[in-house]
């Protein structure tokens, strides 16, 4: 009996070390991520970046890097690239140019450009959601917070 219970003690440790992180995501078949720009006030119309290469981090430690060196993406439409399945914790977008997002207010239909001159956006996958930290106010006025982004990924 004792044998028995120290078995099924051993094997319930060995699940639990062999388990992925509890904010794993694992994706098989053939996953796509998509990635959308916007603010809480859904007031953005178009946007305009380089991507020059997505970078997946598995939650073992490590990545692998999707290099897509695409120009003239508009963001706030959406763009996105297939990737290997695996167990995956965050990505990480490394932009090539400077962001620019053009919108309309919503309070008054004034135009207003954004930009944001970050080098990279990391994202955890279990939120799915980054907010962008360095905007800058480029013309016009803009009400309400700023701008994030979304992945979404489907298999």
């Amino acid at each position: 009996m004792s044998r028995l219970l120290l078995s099924a003690t051993a094997l319930s440790l060995a699940a639990a070390l062999l388990a992925p992180p509890a904010q794993a995501v694992i994706y098989g078949g053939n996953p796509h991520i998509n990635f959308t720009v916007d603010r809480p006030q859904h007031d953005l119309d178009s946007g305009e970046v380089d991507i020059k290469r997505v970078r997946f981090h598995y939650c073992g430690g490590g990545y692998t890097d999707a290099v897509v060196n695409e120009t003239d993406v508009d963001i706030v439409d959406g763009w996105g690239v297939d990737f290997a399945p695996g167990d995956y914790c965050a990505v990480k977008v490394y932009w090539d140019t400077e962001m620019l997002l053009d919108g309309t207010n919503v309070n008054d239909a004034s135009a207003f450009t954004i930009s944001s001159d970050a080098a990279f956006t990391h994202i955890n996958l279990s939120t799915s959601t980054a907010a962008f930290s360095q905007v800058d106010w480029v013309v016009g006025v803009i009400y309400g917070g700023n701008p994030h982004i979304t992945a979404t990924v489907t298999e």
